[in-house]
């Protein structure tokens, strides 16, 4: 008997989006944004415990993401933005030299406050 966790990491996080805006006046703007995104999944995983001792490998996965937010900007270019957004990977499978098999389904929501310049 033992205790077994699991571990990885992320690398090469890409994302292509839009960002179409309709500004109702005075620099005030809504938004949507959708997009799509890759990332590489690292395991970390070399179980060396008991009689299910198991290594895995590594998965790339595509997700969806999709936001709203509002926007600020002034003559003087600065831009104030707020956005939330949610991104649903597809479901990575990682499968051991064993049988064992690791699955998960990733997902990523934040919400961010920019403030930067726009010309």
């Amino acid at each position: 008997s033992g205790t077994y966790t699991a571990k990885a990491e992320v690398s090469d996080h890409v994302t292509i989006y839009v960002e179409p805006t309709f500004y109702a006046g005075n620099g005030f703007g809504i938004f949507l944004k959708g997009g799509v995104s890759h990332v590489k999944v690292n395991s970390l995983e070399s179980i060396t415990f008991g009689s299910d001792s198991s290594a895995y490998g590594n998965q790339s996965v595509f997700g969806g993401m999709t936001g709203a937010g509002i926007k600020y900007r002034h003559p003087n270019g600065l831009l104030v933005k707020l956005e939330r957004t949610d991104t649903v990977y597809e479901t990575i499978r990682l499968d051991g030299n064993n049988g064992n098999v690791i699955t998960a389904q990733p997902e990523q929501s934040s919400t961010r406050l920019s403030i930067g310049y726009q010309f």
